[in-house]
């Protein structure tokens, strides 16, 4: 232990003497409270300066000064927690992990009358509950700490309470973990020449304060606790005042040997304890029938949690559990949890309240790919032994997990991986990915059910093959342009993770899938039966051939449904055809595209009109329309940021040499090849 305590000293004196010769710091930091016999040290940092001071007991002196919480020295007061459970308390405010984002948290509770302007509480005989992680990560611990401190005696004078609990970060900075450290704590230790976590020890005042804390309290039918109750916790069959016992009084400051040794103690310390499990928050390992059963043993009807960042506060399984930590820790914007008039609201840093609605129960509901389609800029990041999903092809799913990046926030799914295109597993170094998210995951954090879509990366890690795949890309948008009845794609970066490799970054191509298609459409697909041209709209059927003649792309046929899907629309009683899978079109001429033998064709950059039985009076009414998007889709060519230009250029060329085939009656009969009745 003294070895370890040395070698942390040795790393924060080092880092902070690193900083100090980079950039004079004005940190404003405490004051800091240690309990010395009968004298008590102040320690605190004023512009970067630090002060010591050393008053005795009982002398009626305080701290003030205009940058930091003042302090009145005989008022300071550790009350004990010995009341985890209240009944019949009319509204309250839950917020969690806080991180240290001192700002935002007085604007949360400002904006929703918890405090007023004078940091004064203003909440009557509402309940506060703080769900944990208050220390770590941020610039501001020590501010909030006070504040909550002093909010603590002005609730109770009100009829109200503020329960602060203790969360994982508690726990790991009063044992010795400083892994999380903001550099101004760094600083604080470097230049006090302390281990930061002396400031937490049991002689000072914020260690006998945060050691007074429950880590779960119950307020009506509501059980708080900061990560939440695993199933393995639920069989020690504790009730709550045992639980917060054994953490005041065994865990806390205690060596990790001695945790470790002790099978009880080892279990409620680490991952499946109560303040770092985060079973709740991944639906593909829990299910409302495990809520009801922890429920069942504390005999009440929700657990409300912190832990577990998430964009907005939700609640899952039926609002059983309620997951409140909205990523304050970011510092831009928040939510609390408010209970009032016998309803749960969201209440939002602008101001707003909405109605807490359970994920399952939400009535309008966006797919995972439609929010990634929507984002202008998605990240996706898949942690997956590629490999393994190379080497089984279509034949098996392999366990990886997705994390995407969405507007600063991180999501992480559980999903299958595998490879997917006949010819591009073949060829490709880097072929074709379908992933498969779980269901229950989906529909727990309010998602839609389609759950599959692709990941097509450049065939080859070379930049010619990362611009046929925007060639791709863009033949997808004219087709938008020219039909909306057609496949969604979206350019987005793919981060590959995987553990035997560096990570690899891939400009890539994520491709709507065809469930998640027909639904978004709303069209029946038709998946049986040998689709003839008798089956099929004529018209959306013409329009279909003349679109794959522009591209040049001869890779699609109806007997064996290759590269489309058979459709129903609603207006419409007959068979539509939607077109996927562009990379044999003379358009893009990928270097592994060859016409079939049986076309007449020698190289796919030469256009072919696939069906020699459409005449000529059926395309006249159907071309007319489809000229008419002609300087759409080419000012859509010339336009584009994606392409570089020798690629840009191809493509523009490329579809002005279609419409002039096209626009000319005589050089439609000569190009499509077509009978006249």
């Amino acid at each position: 232990m003294l070895m370890r305590y040395s070698i942390l000293l040795t790393y924060i004196l080092t880092v902070s003497l690193h900083l100090q010769g980079q950039k004079k710091y004005t940190y404003d930091d405490g004051p800091y409270i240690t309990f010395l016999e009968d004298k008590m040290e102040i320690l605190w940092l004023e512009q970067g300066n630090l002060h010591l001071d050393t008053i005795s007991m009982g002398l009626g002196d305080y701290f003030q000064t205009d940058r930091m919480p003042n302090i009145e020295y005989d008022k300071l007061t550790i009350r004990p927690y010995t009341q985890f459970e209240f009944d019949s308390v009319s509204k309250f405010t839950a917020i969690s992990d806080i991180h240290g984002q001192y700002e935002l948290f007085v604007k949360l509770l400002q904006t929703h009358g918890i405090i007023d302007e004078a940091l004064n509480w203003s909440y009557g005989d509402g309940h506060l509950i703080i769900v944990g992680d208050v220390l770590d990560r941020g610039p501001q611990v020590i501010e909030a700490l006070w504040l909550i401190y002093h909010l603590e005696g002005q609730a109770l004078a009100s009829g109200g309470r503020v329960h602060m609990l203790l969360g994982n970060h508690e726990l790991m900075v009063i044992n010795n973990n400083l892994g999380y450290l903001n550099k101004k704590y760094l600083y604080t230790s470097g230049i006090s020449q302390r281990l930061y976590s002396q400031f937490f020890s049991q002689n000072t005042f914020f260690g006998k304060w945060l050691s007074s804390k429950p880590i779960t309290v119950s307020i009506n039918d509501n059980l708080f606790v900061h990560g939440g109750f695993s199933p393995r916790i639920q069989k020690l069959n504790l009730n709550m005042a045992e639980l917060n016992g054994i953490f005041q009084n065994r865990l806390l400051y205690e060596q990790r040997a001695n945790i470790e040794a002790d099978s009880v103690l080892n279990m409620l310390y680490f991952e499946n304890g109560p303040l770092w499990y985060r079973g709740y928050a991944f639906p593909s390992a829990f299910d409302k029938d495990r809520a009801k059963s922890i429920l069942n043993t504390f005999n009440k009807k929700r657990i409300i949690v912190g832990h577990t960042s998430m964009p907005e506060i939700k609640s899952l399984y039926g609002n059983r559990i309620i997951l409140v930590d909205s990523s304050i820790k970011f510092g831009k914007e928040g939510e609390m949890l408010q209970y009032e008039d016998g309803h749960f609201l969201k209440a939002h840093s602008d101001g707003t309240k909405k109605e807490l609605v359970s994920q399952e129960d939400k009535i309008h509901k966006q797919s995972i790919f439609s929010t990634i389609y929507n984002d202008p800029e998605p990240t996706l990041r898949l942690a997956t032994d590629i490999k393994t999903v190379y080497k089984t092809g279509e034949e098996k799913y392999t366990e990886s997990l997705l994390y995407y990046f969405h507007e600063g926030f991180p999501y992480s799914f559980n999903v299958g991986i595998r490879s997917s295109g006949n010819m591009r597993r073949q060829i490709c170094t880097l072929p074709p990915l379908k992933l498969n998210f779980k269901k229950k995951e989906l529909k727990a954090f309010g998602y839609a059910k389609g759950d599959k879509f692709k990941i097509l990366m450049p065939c080859k890690p070379t930049h010619n093959n990362a611009q046929n795949l925007y060639m791709e890309h863009l033949i997808y948008e004219i087709y938008s342009i020219i039909d909306s009845f057609g496949f969604q794609s979206k350019i987005a970066n793919v981060i590959i993770e995987d553990e035997k490799k560096d990570p690899k970054d891939y400009l890539s191509l994520i491709l709507e899938h065809k469930d998640h298609l027909v639904e978004r459409l709303d069209v029946i697909r038709v998946e049986k039966g040998v689709i003839r041209p008798a089956a099929l709209d004529r018209e959306d059927y013409i329009k279909f051939c003349l679109f794959q003649f522009m591209i040049a792309n001869p890779d699609w046929g109806l007997v064996n449904r290759h590269n489309l899907v058979p459709i129903k629309k609603k207006n419409k009683t007959l068979v539509s055809l939607i077109p996927y899978d562009f990379d044999y079109c003379g358009l893009i001429r990928t270097e592994y595209a060859v016409p079939h033998a049986s076309l007449p064709i020698s190289d796919v950059s030469q256009r072919y009109f696939m069906d020699k039985n459409i005449t000529m009076e059926e395309v006249k009414p159907v071309l007319k329309e489809l000229l008419k998007s002609k300087d759409q889709v080419l000012d859509h060519c010339r336009s584009v940021a994606y392409l570089d230009e020798k690629h840009k250029d191809k493509a523009l060329k490329f579809m002005e040499k279609s419409y002039q085939m096209l626009e000319n009656e005589k050089r439609v009969r000569k190009y499509l090849g077509l009978k006249e009745n």
